[in-house]
Order: structure tokens, then sequence, then C-alpha cells
């Protein structure tokens, strides 16, 4: 039979293992004490939001006093002026006639009224505002009729004459005139043309380009080409004209 020994261990050695096995965790376990904990992060603190007030409610408005009605004072109305008549050359003349005739020459040839060809000395119509050259409109409210108009100058003694004044002025044109022309009353001194009718011409296109100077009918030539005064001279220089289409004349129309 063999017998198996077992040796025993010696005890000092196995306190030196046990020793040498503890030491580490003791030391450890100091060293852990020793070092300070770690301290956590500072967390930042949030800034404290500022309190706002609170919203106060808005005030209820006080009811605004009625205002008393008032009666709207009255619109003054200002008085409607009324419309000035333009500016006119027309002239009421009134006067007497002494004796049987008035001492006037006048014109009928236009058949609608009375041109005042001349004033003679006695006449009574020295002292009014009636002028040579004067265009009679009316007489005794009759118009438009120069026959008429005459009879009331021989039948009535006390007259009232409604007369226009009139325009002279120079034209002086090329080609032919397109104007219709009445021979002058002979033997009458200031004679001149009459104008009866404007056609397309010369003096057409003078009128568009001169409204304040027109010619038409019941104007009057009373210059053509430097021939005046005398009945056959300007015709007759209205009958050389023709040839050249050049023309200097002086018209007079009523105003």
């Amino acid at each position: 039979m063999m017998l198996t020994c077992c040796a025993q261990p010696d005890s000092k050695d196995s306190e030196v293992i046990v020793a040498k096995e503890i030491k580490p965790v003791v030391e450890e376990e100091k060293k852990q004490k020793e070092e300070p904990a770690p301290q956590p992060a500072p967390v930042e603190a949030a800034p404290a939001e500022e309190k706002k007030p609170a919203p106060t409610a808005p005030k209820p408005e006080a009811p605004a006093a009625p205002t008393p009605e008032t009666t709207p004072s009255p619109v003054e109305q200002k008085p409607v002026e009324e419309a000035k008549p333009a500016p006119s050359s027309e002239k009421v003349v009134s006067l007497k006639k002494t004796g049987a005739k008035l001492g006037l020459d006048l014109d009928p040839s236009d058949g609608q009224n009375l041109w005042v060809q001349n004033i003679k000395d006695d006449s009574v119509c020295k002292s009014t505002d009636l002028k040579v050259g004067d265009v009679i409109m009316s007489v005794n409210d009759v118009g438009g009729d120069s026959s008429k108009m005459i009879s009331k100058i021989q039948e009535a003694s006390d007259l009232k004459f409604v007369a226009r004044c009139t325009k002279e002025f120079s034209v002086s044109v090329t080609g032919t005139l397109g104007l219709d022309l009445k021979d002058p009353p002979s033997g009458k001194p200031g004679t001149y043309m009459l104008v009866t009718g404007v056609n397309d011409g010369a003096i057409k296109q003078w009128n568009a380009a001169n409204p304040d100077k027109e010619i038409k009918a019941c104007s009057r030539v009373l210059v053509a080409n430097g021939e005046k005064g005398n009945p056959a001279a300007i015709k007759k220089a209205f009958s050389e004209g023709k040839a050249a289409n050049k023309w200097e004349l002086v018209f007079a129309s009523i105003q």
C-alpha cells in the first residue's frame, strides 16, 4: 500500500500571499478616499425672464354727450349778375326832322340797310353821332328792308335811327377774287362797289386767315388798285386787274 503525503503549506507563506493580495486592494481603496470626488459641471442658469406686466383691460369710453341739433344757417345767395352785352359799335340816334328833307345822302342798294354817303352842312344830323360811313340798320324800329326804311324817313318827323359803324381795312391778294359785285349808284359822292356774295377764291382764303377783317355780303369796296370815289374808275380798275390778278383793295365792313 502506498501512502501519499500532501505537503502542508507553510503558514507564513500563506500569510504572505494573502497579504500581497489584500494590500493592493487596500491601497486602491485608500487612494480612492484620498482623491476628491469629481464635481459635476456647473449648470449655467438660464436668465430669468423679465416679467411682463399683465395687460390692462381698456377703459370703456364714456358715451359722447349728445350735441344739440342746430338748424343750418341759410346760405346767402349772391344775386346773379346779368350778363353784360358785348361791346358793340351800335348807336341810337334820335332827331326831329325840320322841313321835308333830312339832308342825308343814303345808299339803299343792298336792299337791307341805308349806308350814309354824305351829310349836308344844313342837315339836322350834323349835331348827332351819325357819321359818313355809318350804316342805318333800322328807322323807327323798322329794319331789314331799305325801301320801307326810306318811307319811314319821308313820313315821320320824329325819327330814331339804330346805326352801326364800319371798319375800313386794306387787302393785298393775288389770284381770282371770287367776289360778286354790284355797280355803285352813279352821281353820288364817296361811291363804292357793293359786295353781294363771296365765292371760292382769294377773298375766301383771306377771310379764313383774317376773321376779324371778314369781307361779306353788304361790304363795300372803297378803293380798287388805286382808284376810288369815281364809280366808272373803280369798275374799270376791276376789269383791268383781272389780267394780272394782283389786287390792292380797301374794304369797309359793318361792325
